[in-house]
């Protein structure tokens, strides 16, 4: 004869196995169960009903109020990117007629160089020329001068033979 606390293990395993073998079963019949009409069954259904039709108009209505919502925004964010590429187009026209103005200002800025480096030169030689001006009219005065004194001389000489 076994040992009696071995028999009562495996009776214990004999009855797992056999619940784990028909648990399949008692959950349909559970399920089965739980579906079985009852009286106010009908009443609790048609509620049931009630409250999904209400639900379901509600979420429709949620839905629809959102897709408009979504559209909205959709043609907004349709009209900033328009917006966008016009205020891009616009800025790079600016940018270039920027470069062309700077490109204008810089020439401008060349062409005032040149004429002040003319006006320099120009300043320069009128002051050469009133330089040499100066000692054109002192030589002029002192050649005069001497003509002056030379038929001056001639004239007292001239005087002394009539006298």
């Amino acid at each position: 004869m076994s040992d009696p606390w071995s028999q009562v293990a495996t009776r214990l395993a004999q009855r797992d196995h056999l619940e784990k073998h028909d648990s399949e079963f008692y959950s349909y019949f559970a399920q089965l169960a739980r579906l079985r009409p009852s009286k106010s069954e009908p009443e609790r259904l048609e509620k049931e009903n009630r409250q999904l039709r209400d639900e379901n108009d509600s979420l429709v209505s949620r839905l629809n109020k959102k897709t408009l919502q979504m559209e909205l925004a959709e043609a907004h964010a349709r009209e900033q990117a328009k917006a966008i590429e016009t205020h891009k187009s616009r800025l790079a026209r600016l940018q270039q007629k920027i470069d062309q103005l700077t490109l204008e200002i810089q020439e401008k800025n060349h062409s005032i160089q040149i004429l002040t480096d003319e006006n320099l030169v120009t300043q320069i030689q009128q002051n050469v020329m009133k330089g040499e001006l100066d000692k054109l009219k002192a030589e002029n005065d002192r050649l005069l001068h001497k003509v002056l004194e030379k038929k001056g001389a001639e004239a007292e000489a001239m005087n002394s033979e009539l006298k």
